[in-house]
């Protein structure tokens, strides 16, 4: 069992991660994880996500007044496990008073798969990371990320996209240097094959909630936190239903 977290002055951040079909939270101190959780992977809502957080903090003798910050994936990814997940973080950080490192999804799987490409390959190497999660209807979300003269750049922000136009511009990244894909091999076509692309491992192919924490110290650290407010989820495009209704029109 964990020994209890004794803190005086708010200094802790919780992390929150429900973009996809599981959820996690963790809380820690100055960039440090100290204590993480995962939840059962079971049909969620906002209130079955805070009495997870309230026996955490309990377990931890923790209170409100120990919280500097909430840190919370917005998307894209699943429209329920965003919305469980930002309306949680909304109503806690508006209950403490606290702001809120709006963490975007892709970015924290990239995060994560950044210091794996490090170790494989020589700092002077050009390379890209490609962070992909399956979207459905033919299209993915995706980012870019380009390491050139040893540093790492976003060179396509989240969106979008139809598999089809992505799977395309692999290849053409791939014919340059070599490509990393964190994400599912599902997403490609069976029979599309390069020797230059290569998938970063399975536990890569998902956001996790150590990067969201981790992202969320930095958001700190550069200012970009933001309110209770104006915490919004990316969903980058409208949902099934949305797209149905719009198509019977």
């Amino acid at each position: 069992m964990a020994m209890p977290l004794h803190v005086c002055d708010p200094s802790l951040q919780l992390a929150i991660e429900s973009s996809g079909t599981s959820a996690s939270l963790c809380i820690g101190i100055l960039g440090e994880i100290l204590v993480h959780r995962s939840l059962p992977n079971t049909p969620r809502t906002a209130a079955s996500l805070a009495p997870a957080i309230q026996s955490l903090m309990k377990e931890q003798s923790l209170d409100a007044q120990a919280m500097a910050q909430l840190a919370v994936t917005v998307g894209p990814g699943s429209f329920t496990g965003l919305r469980v997940g930002i309306a949680t973080v909304k109503a806690l950080a508006f209950a403490w008073n606290i702001p809120v490192a709006a963490i975007d999804t892709l970015d924290a799987m990239a995060a994560s798969a950044i210091p794996f490409c490090e170790a494989q390959i020589p700092a002077s190497h050009t390379t890209t990371l490609w962070s992909a999660l399956n979207a459905y209807r033919g299209e993915v979300f995706c980012s870019r990320w380009l390491r050139t003269d040893g540093r790492w750049h976003c060179s396509q922000p989240s969106i979008a996209q139809a598999n089809e136009i992505w799977q395309s511009q692999l290849l053409k990244d791939a014919a340059l240097s070599l490509v990393w894909v964190a994400g599912s091999r599902s997403l490609m076509a069976s029979d599309l094959q390069h020797p230059n692309i290569r998938f970063l491992p399975h536990e890569y192919a998902q956001p996790s909630v150590e990067s969201v924490f981790q992202l969320g110290w930095q958001a700190r650290e550069a200012g970009t936190l933001t309110t209770w407010e104006q915490l919004q989820p990316k969903y980058l495009r409208g949902s099934a239903a949305e797209v149905k209704s719009n198509h019977c029109r």
